[in-house]
């Protein structure tokens, strides 16, 4: 390379002679001769190397996206519970009156005036779901009165409801409606004279009348619903 510029030169200048001191001749672009390197200023470059093309640069490859298909759980849905109604196991039924007893059990008539004899105690199986019982009971003088109780624990006492009026018809059925009768008057304890403990039936049951009546009344309609 020749001149301030670095430009290739176009003459290829002769050796210089061993003896005079070797090399080679350089071309002095000023004077356009070949002329003794001094005269010259050029320098040598090394040799340029060829640019290297960067390797090819692989075109970026794009994943395709990739959407997962979407997973709808299945409702569960629980299955319905339904609560069996619980209905009460069949049971006895022990009562006795003084004097003559008409006895039904859910407007169903099962027992026909006691016999007369309040000393028999009547018992009478309760269907299951047994909803309620009613009855009447006729005093023919003297001492009135009313005793009753089941095999799992009912009494009668004064939860009971008694009228002394004669009731509409259907008052012995399960759903009459006897919000309007009132409260069974407790006359006194199970072995209260002068019927002292009647077979059968609860220690605990209560005698019971219809209540504010003067002893000698005739009739009393009784009932008891069993929630």
């Amino acid at each position: 390379m020749c001149g301030a510029d670095l430009m290739p030169c176009l003459f290829e200048c002769p050796p210089i002679a061993e003896d005079v001191g070797g090399g080679s001749l350089y071309f002095n672009i000023d004077l356009q001769i070949c002329d003794w390197p001094f005269n010259v200023e050029c320098t040598m470059s090394a040799p340029t190397s060829a640019p290297t093309k960067p390797a090819p640069t692989a075109a970026p490859t794009t994943a395709a996206p990739t959407t997962a298909a979407p997973t709808t759980a299945a409702p569960t849905t629980a299955a319905p519970t339904t609560t069996a109604p619980t209905t009460a196991a069949p049971r006895m039924f022990n009562a006795t009156c003084d004097n003559k007893m008409v006895l039904y059990v859910d407007g169903i008539q099962v027992v026909s005036e006691n016999d007369n004899d309040w000393r028999k105690t009547s018992s009478i199986l309760l269907p299951a779901g047994t909803r309620s019982v009613a009855l009447s009971c006729q005093d023919v003088g003297q001492q009135e009165g009313f005793i009753a109780s089941t095999g799992d624990g009912e009494i009668t006492d004064s939860s009971w409801k008694c009228s002394s009026e004669v009731p509409p018809s259907g008052w012995e059925l399960a759903d009459y409606d006897d919000t309007m009768w009132t409260d069974a008057e407790v006359l006194g304890p199970h072995g209260m004279n002068p019927w002292g403990m009647r077979p059968v039936i609860s220690e605990l049951a209560k005698w019971i009348w219809a209540p504010g009546l003067p002893r000698g009344d005739t009739t009393v309609y009784c009932r008891k619903y069993f929630a």
